[in-house]
């Protein structure tokens, strides 16, 4: 059965430097209902607390432009796989054609890590435990923030840190806004734009720095059944990380999605952090090494789920 995805990533502005912030073109539908703040919610979470199984693409088509955290800009065309199970962990793994692994973007509940073989030679890592805090590093192609916006978990709660939802009545969508205390005082720190229209799910998340201005933008489209009868998934998602802190766009990402496929039997390894870095990789940087606390081992692997099939 023929699966593909297809992922462009760009370098670009959605906003012209000096003007302030316009709302997104979202496209809107007719047929609005206006519905609590607990009917929103309640229907976001229903529909994702169903994805109850490992979901897997295995082509994968990548041209991407990013700056590294030296300041360097860097372009990839690459293909690979795409693997997820939800709420947390996900893998991409990229490689050029007929070509050993030269990329790959990934998190469990724990951690997050990203390594890239040529060129930047680098391989990043952090904890979720220190997301948000001042002394977390930059790292492109942020997994951390990848992990939320392929939709596949339910919304925030309290057990993360955030506060919220909070509910603004927008002239397009039903937004929800997360906010994040830090030192006695509070800072928006992510918004879910919310169709008033069917099937009711997230079209769009922002997350915002410390000062409220925008660091991550995600379009969610195309929502369609993950399998016959399942929860719907979006299937084209957008992903835009813009200037930040005075460092230059770390560029755009384009992911359509044709097919998921349940991929079988899964090694127990597929979603743990490497402890060290990847063969022929020369640098390592942990992002979060000014947060305190020891470096961390890989997480505890969780059961394979599936018994037979494609191992990851």
């Amino acid at each position: 059965m023929h699966k593909a995805i297809t992922i462009i990533a760009a370098s670009g502005c959605l906003l012209l430097c000096g003007c302030p912030p316009q709302s997104p073109d979202v496209p809107v539908r007719s047929g609005e209902v206006e519905r609590s703040l607990t009917a929103i919610v309640s229907t976001i979470n229903a529909n994702n607390s169903q994805i109850d199984r490992p979901l897997y693409a295995s082509a994968v088509q990548v041209s991407a432009q990013f700056v590294d955290d030296r300041g360097k800009a860097h372009s990839y065309s690459l293909e690979g796989g795409l693997l997820v199970r939800s709420p947390s962990d996900f893998r991409l793994d990229l490689r050029h054609p007929l070509s050993e692994p030269i990329m790959q973007v990934a998190a469990n509940s724990d951690e997050f890590w990203l390594w890239i073989r040529p060129e930047t030679s680098t391989y990043w890592w952090g904890r979720f435990a220190n997301v948000g805090k001042p002394c977390m590093d930059a790292m492109p192609l942020r997994p951390d923030e990848l992990a939320d916006v392929l939709g596949m978990r339910p919304l925030p709660n309290g057990r993360d840190g955030s506060i919220g939802p909070a509910r603004i009545f927008g002239d397009k969508y039903d937004r929800l806004i997360y906010l994040r205390r830090s030192n006695d005082a509070f800072s928006v720190e992510r918004e879910y734009w919310v169709e008033r229209t069917s099937p009711f799910l997230v079209r769009l998340i922002l997350f915002r720095d410390a000062m409220g201005r925008r660091s991550m933008n995600a379009l969610l489209d195309d929502y369609r059944a993950a399998w016959s009868g399942g929860p719907l998934v979006a299937h084209k998602i957008s992903v835009y990380w813009p200037q930040h802190d005075g460092r230059p766009e770390q560029g755009r990402l384009l992911l359509t999605i044709d097919r998921w496929t349940e991929p079988g039997r899964i090694s127990s390894r597929a979603f743990v952090r490497p402890v060290s870095a990847p063969e022929g990789i020369s640098r390592t940087v942990q992002v979060d090494a000014e947060c305190g606390g020891p470096s961390t081992p890989p997480a505890a692997p969780r059961a394979a789920t599936q018994p037979s099939g494609h191992d990851q």
